[in-house]
């Protein structure tokens, strides 16, 4: 599996854009890849996303919300397709997000 990297992004932050090609181009190539980006939110809590690139082009995206002092508090699963690295990771299609835990 390939590594796209692991980000704590300040508030304000973009992702590199090498980081969201890597993942752009494993999809594209058919390869298993991660990436992992932490946000704040507004008030600052962290928010984890890993995106796992799997088989058939789709993206995985994990978001664990359970420090956001003011949100669901949960974790959610989304499958993604057709993503593009600029000037952030974008995604053609996602599913509505899923609560796993």
């Amino acid at each position: 599996m390939t590594d796209c990297g692991t980000f704590d992004l300040p508030q304000g932050d973009r992702l590199p854009e090498p980081a969201a090609r890597c993942l752009v181009d494993a999809v594209q190539a058919g390869h298993p890849a991660r990436l992992k980006v932490t946000r704040p939110t507004t008030e600052g809590d962290p928010i984890p996303v890993t995106y796992t690139a799997g088989a058939g082009g789709r993206v995985e995206v994990i978001t664990d919300s359970r420090q956001d002092g003011f949100g669901a508090r949960v974790i959610t699963r989304q499958t993604c397709t057709e993503p593009t690295a600029a000037p952030e990771l974008d995604f053609a299609q996602c599913s509505d997000p899923t609560p796993i835990k």
